[in-house]
């Protein structure tokens, strides 16, 4: 029984960290994609084919989504460590009830 419950509690960490991971592609990717049509517009800028203020509307429009994409990594780290500490306790009270029941 100990040993089942240990198992299932590994995997669900395995399981979490490659859905974390897989979020954080596609954040790098949503990120990337700013970054190039941030650099894009530049050039169109720096060639003359392009309006200054639209530019700069692209540019404002393109630093929103960035500040988007980083309050949500922000609140997904903040949310992270909040789990992380309350899987820490609970660990700690498993351990003790496991150590209880053994020394019954």
């Amino acid at each position: 029984m100990k040993i089942l419950f240990l198992a299932i509690l590994v995997f669900s960490f395995l399981y979490s960290e490659e859905m974390q991971r897989i979020e954080d592609i596609v954040n790098d990717i949503s990120k990337l994609r700013v970054d190039y049509e941030e650099c894009s517009k530049q050039l169109q800028v720096q060639n003359g084919s392009g309006d200054l203020i639209d530019t700069l509307k692209h540019q404002l429009q393109d630093e929103k989504q960035k500040n988007s994409i980083l309050n949500k990594e922000q609140n997904k780290y903040t949310q992270s460590s909040k789990n992380s500490d309350a899987l820490v306790l609970k660990i700690e009270e498993f351990e003790k009830i496991v150590n209880n029941q053994e020394k019954a």
